[in-house]
C-alpha cells in the first residue's frame, strides 16, 4: 500500500529521533569544558613508580599557542602508564584527550631504568597520534615542561615547532612515534631519540626583555636506544653523522676554509645515503650531497669569493665523512645498529647474518665515500 505524502512526513520524524538517540549513545558525551585537551606529556621516573606531567589547554581562556595563563600544568603518579593517565583525569577534574598532543618527553632516568612499558603502552594505545614527536631530556622532562622560555611560548608548542621547522637540518634528529614503532621492531632494534636542554639566557641576546629565569632550548645531541633502553648519547658532532646517515638533508651549512685561512660555509641543498652490502662483515654508504656557497660568488681583492673549488669540495667530503664514522664507531662501541646495516646485510644475506647474532657490529666494517656537487 502506498503511503500518502502527509503520513510519510510523520513517519520520518520518529525515524530522526532514533538516528538521534543512536549518535547520542556513541559519542562519549563529554563535554569540551570538561575535557583536558593535552599538547604535551613529560614522563619520569622509574618502572612501576611513574610520573606523568601533562601540559593541558585551559578551554575558559581560548588556549592559544602564545603560553601564559593558556596552558596548565597537571601532575600524576602510576605503577603504569595507563594508572597515571586515569589519575591525571581524577586529579585535574577533567578527562584527559590526548588526540592532541604533539610532543611526549622522556627523562632520561626513565631511559635508564628501563622504558619497554611506557613505550608498548603508547604504541599500543589509540590515544596519542602516529605523528606525535619523542624527545629525551636530561634530568627529569617534567621539569623542562614547566621551563619558561625567551620566545614567550609554552614548551610543547615551541619544541615542535623546532622540530618541525628544523628536521631536514643536518643535527637535528626528530623522531615521530610511528618511526620509532618501526626501528624498534627492525633486525638491530636501534632508535633514536633529540635530546632537548634548557639553557639559562640571561644577557637577552635573543629576546631584548628576557629575564634571568628565561631559558631557549638547544637540540644538539642525540640519545640512541635499544629495546632494552638507553644505550648511548651522541654529542654535536655525532648526531650530524646519523643525520646524514639516516635521511635526506636539505639545509643547514657546512664549514670550509678557502685559500687565505677564512671560514667560509657552504649551503647545503640536498643529500641522500644509499647503504650496500659489498661482503658478511662489510657495508659501504654511498653518500651524495649537494651544496652551494653562502655567498654569492664576486671579486674581492682581486679574487674570488663564493666560489667552491676543488679544496673547498674535499673538505666538505672530508668532514661529512668523519661525522658519519664518528658515529658508527660510537654506536658500535654499545653494539647499537643505528644505521640499520644488519637490515642491509640481512637483505642480501639471509638467515647467515641472523646466526651472527650480538656483536655483528664490532666484526663490521663500514666505508663511507661521500660525493660533493655544487650548484
Amino acid at each position: 500500500m502506498k503511503l500518502k505524502p502527509s503520513a510519510r512526513k510523520w513517519l520520518v520524524i520518529p525515524l530522526l529521533f532514533v538516528m538521534f538517540a543512536l549518535l547520542g549513545s556513541l559519542s562519549s558525551g563529554i563535554n569540551l569544558l570538561d575535557r583536558a585537551i593535552v599538547v604535551g606529556v613529560a614522563l619520569d621516573g622509574a618502572p612501576g613508580d611513574l610520573t606523568l606531567t601533562a601540559q593541558i589547554v585551559v578551554p575558559q581562556n581560548g588556549g592559544t599557542a602564545s603560553g601564559g595563563d593558556e596552558f596548565a600544568i597537571f601532575h600524576s603518579k602510576g605503577e603504569t602508564v595507563a594508572e597515571a593517565v586515569e589519575n591525571l583525569s581524577l586529579g585535574s577534574g577533567l578527562r584527559a584527550s590526548f588526540a592532541h598532543t604533539d610532543v611526549i618527553l622522556f627523562g632520561t632516568d626513565l631511559l635508564k631504568a628501563g622504558p619497554q612499558e611506557p613505550l608498548e603502552y603508547i604504541f599500543k594505545s589509540d590515544l596519542v597520534r602516529d605523528t606525535a614527536l619523542l624527545v629525551a631530556v636530561p634530568g627529569e622532562a617534567g621539569e623542562l615542561l614547566k621551563t619558561k622560555l625567551t620566545v614567550g611560548e609554552s614548551v610543547s608548542y615551541h619544541l615542535l615547532e623546532m622540530l618541525q621547522s628544523n628536521r631536514d637540518e643536518a643535527g637535528q634528529n626528530p623522531m615521530t612515534l610511528q618511526r620509532y614503532y618501526f626501528d624498534w621492531f627492525t633486525l638491530g632494534g636501534a632508535c633514536y631519540m633529540p635530546l632537548v636542554t634548557a639553557v639559562e639566557e640571561k644577557d637577552g641576546s635573543i629576546a631584548p626583555d628576557a629575564t634571568d629565569d628565561a631559558y631557549r632550548l638547544e637540540l644538539t645531541d642525540t640519545v640512541v636506544m635499544t629495546r632494552e633502553g638507553y644505550a648511548l648519547r651522541l654529542d654535536g658532532e655525532e648526531s650530524k653523522g646519523l643525520s646524514y646517515g639516516t635521511k635526506r638533508i636539505n639545509s643547514g651549512t657546512i664549514p670550509y676554509e678557502d685559500g687565505e685561512g677564512r671560514r667560509l660555509d657552504a649551503v647545503i641543498l640536498d643529500s641522500h645515503p644509499d647503504f650496500r652490502a659489498v661482503g658478511e662483515r662489510e657495508a659501504e654508504l654511498e653518500l651524495t650531497v649537494m651544496c652551494r656557497p653562502a655567498e654569492k660568488p664576486h671579486s674581492e681583492g682581486g679574487r674570488q669569493v663564493g666560489v667552491l673549488d676543488e679544496s673547498a669540495v674535499e673538505q666538505i667530503a672530508a668532514a661529512i665523512e668523519d661525522r658519519v664514522i664518528a658515529c658508527f664507531e660510537a654506536c658500535r662501541e654499545k653494539d647499537c645498529d643505528v644505521f640499520g646495516l644488519r637490515e642491509v646485510l640481512y637483505r642480501r644475506y639471509g638467515a647467515r647474518i641472523r646466526a651472527e647474532g650480538d656483536g655483528l657490529l664490532h666484526r663490521l666494517e663500514l666505508t663511507v665515500d661521500v660525493h660533493v656537487f655544487t650548484k
